[in-house]
């Protein structure tokens, strides 16, 4: 049997109304992350082309 005191905190460990939400947002967090770091591994590797090319003209 549960202690009284103890009832919000049990029907608030198996609510899951959040839980969607939590996922969606981790899912765009590692998409946002997979997005930022190509982007910069993308903008050096541009910028020294870049940099480079006057040495071809």
């Amino acid at each position: 049997m549960i202690p009284p005191s103890w009832t919000g905190l049990v029907r608030l460990w198996c609510d899951d109304v959040g839980a969607t939400a939590i996922e969606y947002a981790l899912i765009a967090l590692g998409i946002a992350m997979a997005v930022i770091g190509s982007v910069r591994l993308l903008g050096t590797a541009l910028l020294d082309g870049i940099s480079e090319l006057p040495g071809y003209l």
